[in-house]
């Protein structure tokens, strides 16, 4: 009764329903008429797509990097060295606790010790390059 009652109040929508399926209708032909093994690899084809889609969004980042690993900081200013944990960069990224060098080629980061601009990421004090 339910596709009844849908023909009575939308005579139009079988007609559109018809016409989308006779556009369709030369390239339903040619998909009959492929050979099995042309229709196999393709839908292989599309499976092996949509698990690597599946895959690539599904996994994320790697996991949290270790707390005992730590990054060097010089600073020329005061001629101090410091290290930060990764978590401490990132909240020290994430307050903006750096600023770009005047060629804009490099980043210097705010100095534990003296609080100027002026440290770089760097083990120990080495050559300028």
């Amino acid at each position: 009764m339910g596709w009844r009652v849908f023909d009575l109040l939308w005579p139009e929508a079988r007609r559109r329903g018809r016409a989308v399926l006779d556009r369709l209708e030369p390239w339903l032909a040619r998909v009959r008429a492929a050979p099995r093994r042309t229709l196999v690899l393709a839908g292989t084809t599309g499976v092996l797509l949509l698990i690597a889609s599946v895959l690539a969004l599904s996994s994320g980042p790697g996991g949290d990097v270790p707390d005992d690993a730590f990054l060097g900081f010089y600073c020329p200013a005061c001629d101090r060295t410091f290290e930060l944990s990764h978590r401490q960069f990132k909240q020290l990224w994430d307050d903006h606790g750096f600023k770009r060098t005047p060629g804009r080629q490099s980043l210097v980061y705010k100095c534990r010790h003296c609080s100027r601009f002026t440290a770089v990421r760097a083990a120990k004090p080495g050559p300028a390059p």
